[in-house]
């Protein structure tokens, strides 16, 4: 940690750290204030951060929510085929049962 801050500081700031104490008033203010911003900016990126967080968290939830749904709505619909199938099923067999009844009251009065 130290080299980072006396070994980087020194070589980035030209005449080395301790040229900081002795800066004009504009100067430190200057860069007192890009920190402050840099801080401010930060803390916007994180809360952002966290917000889209959040919403992609409850979009997941949302999808998976929906895919829930699309699969209670599938066995539904599957049951409903299967109801109509089997109704379509007894329809014919009744239609061969009358059909035969028909046949068999025609043969009775025609003899």
């Amino acid at each position: 940690m130290s080299h980072i801050v006396e070994f980087c500081l020194l070589k980035k700031l030209n005449g080395g750290l301790s040229r900081v104490h002795s800066a004009d008033e504009d100067a430190v203010s200057h860069m007192t204030d890009s920190v402050v911003i840099i801080v401010m900016m930060q803390v916007e990126l994180a809360t952002r951060l966290s917000d889209t967080s959040t919403q992609l968290a409850d979009s997941q939830l949302e999808v998976t929510s929906l895919k829930n749904r699309k699969s209670e709505l599938r066995q539904q619909l599957d049951k409903l085929v299967t109801m109509d199938t089997q109704a379509r099923d007894e329809l014919s067999s009744l239609k061969l049962q009358l059909t035969g009844q028909f046949a068999d009251i025609c043969y009775i009065i025609l003899h």
